[in-house]
């Protein structure tokens, strides 16, 4: 960066994420500029932005040509701090909702096991469940988890992760709000997942932080 010795470490590995498509001079002299002006309650600029930028990259990454190009457009218009991050949820929002999601890794089992496949089902979820399970979708897409209902007498949000070394298995499962199951019960989905997930091996490279709660 031509102006590293004038920003702090953590942004400049903040923007170190952004695909080099999106790392405009523009971006460089607004946060310069403005980052001081930033207010993010309960956290650093640096997390706020970091979070903001790590989904907008791995959105960018598996987007059609079509939106990659409009959004390096887009990005070259915006003129502050505030339009910075109004520009990354904006399309953060679009591209999740035209993205198609992955297939799930693992048949469903009866009316049990139900993947969420979609923005709208995981929306749902996170209502349903009281969870933050919205913020993962980006996850979701670029194949990291897979995220399932799980309803039966203690109903719970299921999640996959995509292990470099075992390729898909089971990670966790939490009750509403982020509660533990029962041991016995947690026990009784994970060996379910473990079996429906003996046909279905693929690998990814990178595994996805761990905590649902928001």
């Amino acid at each position: 960066f031509r102006h590293a010795d004038q920003i702090p470490p953590g942004i400049i590995s903040v923007l170190e994420k952004l695909p080099r498509e999106l790392l405009q001079t523009n971006i460089i002299t607004i946060l310069l500029r403005d980052l001081d002006s930033v207010s993010c309650d309960g956290e650093s600029v640096e997390e706020t932005l970091g979070v903001s930028i790590d989904h907008i990259s791995g959105l960018f990454s598996v987007a059609p040509k079509k939106l990659k190009t409009a959004m390096t457009e887009s990005i070259r218009r915006v003129r502050d701090i505030d339009q910075l991050f109004n520009y990354m949820d904006r399309w953060e929002n679009r591209l999740i909702e035209v993205s198609e999601f992955p297939p799930p890794p693992v048949q469903s089992f009866g009316n049990l096991l139900v993947p969420l496949s979609s923005a709208a089902a995981m929306r749902e979820e996170s209502r349903k469940m009281q969870n933050c399970l919205t913020d993962l979708v980006p996850h979701v897409l670029q194949g990291k988890t897979y995220f399932f209902h799980w309803d039966d007498v203690f109903p719970a949000t299921v999640m996959l992760e995509n292990s470099p070394e075992d390729g898909w298995r089971f990670y966790s499962a939490l009750g509403v709000e982020n509660e533990p199951l029962p041991e016995q019960a947690e026990d009784r989905l994970q060996s379910l997942v473990d079996q429906l997930t003996l046909a279905n091996w693929s690998s990814f490279p990178e595994k996805p932080p761990r905590s649902l709660s928001g």
